[in-house]
């Protein structure tokens, strides 16, 4: 899973995530959405992904 967590410049981890075809036109046409786990550490971040992917997913189940 942490294969998905990558690190800006500043040392704060993300993690992208593909946007849903059919709501790709709510985000501008966007291909990928980057979520902020709100580490610097790589283990909690780590730890932080499923929270994050679980919030991504209720985001996009809610869009019309």
């Amino acid at each position: 899973m942490s294969a998905y967590l990558l690190k800006r410049d500043g040392g704060t981890y993300y993690l992208p995530r593909s946007i849903p075809l059919a709501q790709r036109q709510r985000f501008g046409g966007k291909c990928e959405w980057v979520r902020l786990p709100g580490a610097n550490d790589r283990n909690e971040a780590k730890r932080l992904i499923p929270a994050c992917l679980i919030a991504l997913d209720r985001r996009w189940k809610r869009m019309p």
